[in-house]
């Protein structure tokens, strides 16, 4: 993948999925359980780099709490300034009124440490509050200017053209009563 979209609560868990202290603990964790263990068999998995190139964090929330209770559940240094945290490319999309936009500069923080080449984007949304309105691109051009400029290079892409395509895909996930563990390896 290109890369990860996540809004709110979905920038949060973009962010800790991309973390990459957190990542390898809980691939090490994972692969010590037997009913894992079976299903890896003979599988390649990559701890040491998520499936995506660049993160997009717009209006991203941030619990603190839970950054603590898995850095002290995996014993991995989670703060802004670990030596080993999130060294991917990162766009951040920032509601001027957003009531909790602090929480987006935090997450923002935890970006790029450990990476000389990586692309840390933080944009400001004049006069917006927890949202992504619909006519941002009428109302503030310059945004998706910036943004159709850092994609490419986040993702290591030549830029052949001025047309930027971003396809969403849609992940639906359902709660039921029983649980197939071993729908993960899939």
């Amino acid at each position: 993948y290109d890369a990860v979209f996540g809004f709110s609560q979905g920038a949060l868990m973009a962010s800790l999925a991309s973390h990459h202290g957190l990542r390898r603990a809980v691939w090490r964790e994972m692969l010590t359980m037997p009913e894992y263990q079976q299903k890896a068999k003979g599988k390649q998995h990559r701890a040491d780099a998520p499936p995506w190139k660049a993160v997009i964090c717009a209006c991203a929330a941030n619990r603190p709490q839970i950054w603590d209770l898995l850095a002290k559940h995996y014993q991995v240094d989670v703060t802004a300034t670990a030596t080993i945290g999130i060294d991917l490319p990162s766009c951040h999309l920032v509601g001027e009124r957003d009531p909790k936009a602090a929480n987006s500069y935090a997450i923002a923080e935890k970006y790029g440490n450990n990476n000389d080449n990586n692309q840390k984007l933080v944009l400001d949304m004049k006069g917006v509050g927890h949202e992504i309105p619909m006519t941002l691109s009428r109302q503030q051009p310059h945004i998706i200017q910036q943004l159709h400029e850092w994609f490419p290079k986040a993702v290591r892409r030549e830029q052949s053209n001025n047309n930027v395509t971003i396809q969403i895909n849609t992940i639906r996930i359902e709660s039921s009563t029983t649980t197939n563990r071993n729908s993960f390896w899939r």
